[in-house]
Parts: structure tokens; sequence; C-alpha cells
């Protein structure tokens, strides 16, 4: 009977034993997977804030961009660059920029800069900046201007191809 008891003993202590062992290893996988959890947090964290700094330094980059884009396409300041430029007529040329861009919001206008539909050898012409493509329309259709109408100047230069284009240009 001492012997059944002891045997009894150690099959309850191995049992607490293993119970012990089973309470600590789902311990320690809560454990582990807590601290998976925090260094994963902990890495979100850290590239939150990394991608925050980064667009922070570039923020004021992409705001002045706008900004110039922004300026670049509106009336007042087309109008007073072909001013500044002493374009003649700034108020049918600033229509001709209107009608030819679609009211500065074309993809010509946006990103190739072109405000007049100029072309350079068969293609569209690209500026780097808005205010080239004023300088060119000077250079190579006002500078022709020699004074008088100036619808009938841009029929008489074959400005545009399309015969209702002065019309157009007059709604504006």
């Amino acid at each position: 009977m001492m012997k059944r008891e002891a045997d009894n003993n150690r099959v309850k202590r191995a049992i607490e034993h293993l119970t012990a062992a089973q309470t600590n290893l789902d311990s320690i996988k809560a454990v582990d997977r807590k601290d998976i959890e925090n260094v994963q947090i902990s890495m979100a964290t850290e590239w939150l804030e990394w991608t925050k700094k980064k667009l922070n330094a570039l923020l004021p980059i992409v705001l002045l961009m706008v900004a110039v884009n922004v300026q670049g396409q509106t009336i007042e300041l087309v109008r007073a660059e072909l001013q500044r430029q002493h374009v003649p007529h700034p108020e049918i040329v600033l229509a001709q920029a209107r009608l030819e861009t679609g009211n500065f919001k074309s993809r010509r206008c946006k990103v190739d800069h072109n405000l007049f539909g100029i072309k350079h050898n068969g293609r569209y012409a690209k500026y780097a900046k808005w205010q080239d493509s004023v300088s060119d329309y000077k250079a190579r259709i006002s500078s022709r201007y020699a004074g008088g109408d100036y619808y009938a100047f841009l029929r008489r230069i074959g400005y545009a191809k399309d015969p209702n284009y002065v019309r157009k240009l007059r709604r504006f």
C-alpha cells in the first residue's frame, strides 16, 4: 500500500509539474506573442515617424510647386507677363492662351507650359516655364505684327487652321 501511495504521490507531483510547465509554456507563448506585437508596433511607429519627417521635409517643396503651377495658370499673371514683355494686344493674346489651353487646364499647358499651341518642326513646343511660351509667342508671332487689326493679322499669317478661330477668340 505504501508503494501504491508513493506511486500516486509521484503521479500527482508529475501532474503538478506538467500543469506548471504547461502554464509556464502558455505564459511564454503569450509573452512571445506580446513581444512580437510590440516589435511590430514599434517598427510601424518608427516607419511612420520616418515617413512623417520625410513628408514634412518635402511638403514646402510640393506646396511651392503647386503654388507655382496654380499661379502660372492665372489670367492675371499671364496678362501681367504679356504686358511686361510688351506683347501687342495683350487682351487678344490672353484670349488666345485661354482658348488654346482650355482656360489653362490642358496637359499641354500644365505639363509642357505651352500657352499658345506653338509648334516647332511640326511638334508642340515644350517650355521649362510658361513665361518662356510668352517669349516664344512674342518672337515667332507678334514680332511680325506691323499694326492694324490684330484679328486680321492672325488670319493673314494663318495662325490657326480652324476657320472659326477668330470668331471663337472674339467670344473670350
